[in-house]
């Protein structure tokens, strides 16, 4: 069963720029891991959050990717550049209501 998260991720304002950088160096290291369906990066249009939408093959896969050095790496810097930690939530696709 493919699990997919919403990653919410709370910078400090001086630190917006390099938390961003940050996850842009992981991103097609990220995509390439096997497993990894899907690893979409975005910002808010007022550049105070930012989002990763990523869905994996299974829980193996996700753990696998929180394993990677280069994952270990950005969420150590977090640590100096985040409100809080970052928020990840598991989300499911609903299906549209048919219309009557």
């Amino acid at each position: 069963m493919t699990l997919t998260y919403l990653a919410e991720i709370h910078p400090k304002p001086e630190c917006f720029a390099k938390a961003e950088s940050a996850v842009q160096s992981i991103i097609a290291q990220t995509r390439a891991e096997e497993g990894c369906l899907e690893f979409t990066f975005y910002a808010d249009a007022n550049r105070e959050r930012l989002y990763i939408l990523e869905t994996w093959t299974d829980m193996a896969a996700f753990e696998f990717h929180h394993a990677q050095d280069y994952v270990l790496s950005v969420m150590a810097e977090y640590g100096d550049w985040l409100h809080q930690p970052p928020v990840l939530t598991e989300i499911t696709e609903r299906p549209a209501l048919d219309a009557a």
